[in-house]
């Protein structure tokens, strides 16, 4: 059964020109718990006393019990987008959940994220989980984006890094050449799509078929990018998927 959330607004971050980051204060209950990966149902006020409902995954770390955080792009016309840019800092609005069976197991396998857009956001919630794990595991994230104008938090993935144990890969499909990119931070790109990283990947891991893989994002890319890892013969009970 959902749990119906009364939550305030706290921060409205822009993170690019049209993604931004809103966190929100639970106010009643005043704690949440949830699995990484899943999501929320807020429910959007509209005139007559209607509403409609839009699901949003969480981006915070279960760690988070007080606040969460979503990270949405905002497209024009949205009306669930459009009501979040103007809701006001300290503003009430209700969800409920969590729900969604997208979630990271606590297995001693390694973990390959896969991610498009915004569909970082349940992905950045699994790995930041990943330290609460009874296994030290490896994990990899590749990140699919087609300008570098595009990108946020990379400051963020360079210290989850510094832990050793995970590495990332943004995967920039329209840029031509990664001159506006600092001389080290290069090696952190690949020009192209997410199944070129992944190639590059494969080549220099050998036991990349043993490992499981989390793809969310847009849903003909996610089909996508599930089809070419069967192909590499990964079996399909280690290819979990999301898609917005």
């Amino acid at each position: 059964m959902l749990t119906t959330f009364e939550t305030v607004l706290e921060t409205k971050q822009k993170l690019t020109d049209d993604v931004y980051l809103f966190r929100f204060r639970l106010v009643r209950p005043d704690k949440i718990v949830f699995l990484p990966g899943q999501y929320l149902i807020a429910d959007i006020p509209q005139k007559n006393n209607q509403s409609i409902k839009r699901l949003y995954s969480i981006a915070s770390s279960p760690d988070q019990t007080g606040r969460f955080d979503l990270i949405i792009k905002i497209v024009e016309k949205g009306l669930g987008g459009s009501y979040l840019m103007n809701l006001d800092i300290g503003r009430p609005l209700l969800f409920q959940g969590p729900a969604g069976a997208f979630t990271l197991k606590n297995t001693d396998r390694s973990k390959v994220f896969l991610a498009t857009g915004t569909g970082i956001a349940p992905i950045k919630s699994m790995i930041a989980s990943i330290k609460n794990f009874e296994y030290k595991i490896k994990s990899y994230l590749f990140w699919g984006l087609p300008y570098i104008s595009e990108v946020f938090m990379a400051e963020e993935l360079k210290e989850m890094e510094k832990s050793g144990n995970f590495s990332f890969d943004i995967c920039l499909s329209r840029e031509t050449d990664l001159g506006e990119v600092a001389g080290d931070d290069k090696k952190h790109f690949t020009l192209g799509r997410i199944d070129k990283g992944l190639d590059d990947f494969f080549l220099k891991t050998e036991s990349f078929k043993d490992y499981e893989y989390y793809i969310c994002g847009n849903p003909g890319v996610v089909e996508s990018i599930r089809q070419y890892l069967f192909q590499k013969g990964i079996d399909t009970g280690n290819v979990f998927s999301e898609k917005f």
